[in-house]
C-alpha cells in the first residue's frame, strides 16, 4: 500500500479525528487516504466477514481505526484506488511527502490560494530498485505562468464546448 496514506501518515497529517466514527466517517478517511471507498463497498466487506465492525443497539456500525485499517486492506489488495493514489503509484511517489510539499509550498506563497492549480508540480525521480521514492516539489506559479495560465482559462470560457 505504499500509494496510498499509511495509519501514522494519516494521523499526522489530518489530527483530530475521532474514534469510533460511523460508516460515513470511516469511507470519507478512506477516500482521504486514497482508497475508493463507498458505504455500499464498507457494507459489502463486513457483509463478507472480512471486516468485523461492532454495532450500536440501533444497528449502526462503529468503526474505530482497526476496522478501517482492515478495510484499506481489502480495498487495496482489490486495488480500489482514487485517481490521486493511482497517479502515485504510477509516478512511484509517497503521498505523505506530497502533501507535505504542497502545504510546505502554500506557507511559502501566502498570497495564492491554497489549490494546487496555482502551483506548478515537479516529480524528482526515484530509484524504484531500492525503494527510493520520487520526489515531489512544488513552487508557486510565476506572475508570467499566472497570467498565461488565466488566459487559457478565458480563451476556453470563449470557445462553445461540444460533447
Amino acid at each position: 500500500m505504499r500509494n496510498v496514506l499509511s495509519r501514522s501518515d494519516y494521523e499526522e497529517l489530518f489530527p483530530r479525528q475521532s474514534y469510533p466514527a460511523r460508516t460515513h466517517g470511516a469511507k470519507c478517511e478512506l477516500v482521504t487516504r486514497g482508497l475508493q471507498a463507498t458505504a455500499s463497498a464498507l457494507d459489502y466487506l463486513v457483509a463478507k466477514g472480512d471486516v468485523v465492525v461492532p454495532q450500536t443497539e440501533s444497528g449502526r456500525r462503529m468503526w474505530d481505526r482497526q476496522h478501517i485499517d482492515r478495510a484499506a486492506e481489502c480495498l487495496a489488495d482489490a486495488e480500489v484506488f482514487t485517481p490521486s493514489a493511482w497517479q502515485h503509484l504510477v509516478e512511484d511517489t509517497d503521498p505523505a511527502q506530497d502533501i507535505r510539499a504542497f502545504r510546505e509550498a502554500c506557507r511559502k506563497a501566502p498570497h495564492l490560494p491554497p489549490d494546487p492549480a496555482y502551483f506548478v508540480r515537479t516529480v524528482m525521480p526515484g530509484v524504484p530498485g531500492l525503494g527510493i521514492y520520487a520526489t515531489v516539489h512544488y513552487r508557486a506559479m510565476t506572475a508570467d505562468e499566472l497570467a498565461a495560465w488565466h488566459g487559457l482559462i478565458e480563451q476556453a470560457r470563449g470557445r462553445e464546448v461540444t460533447a
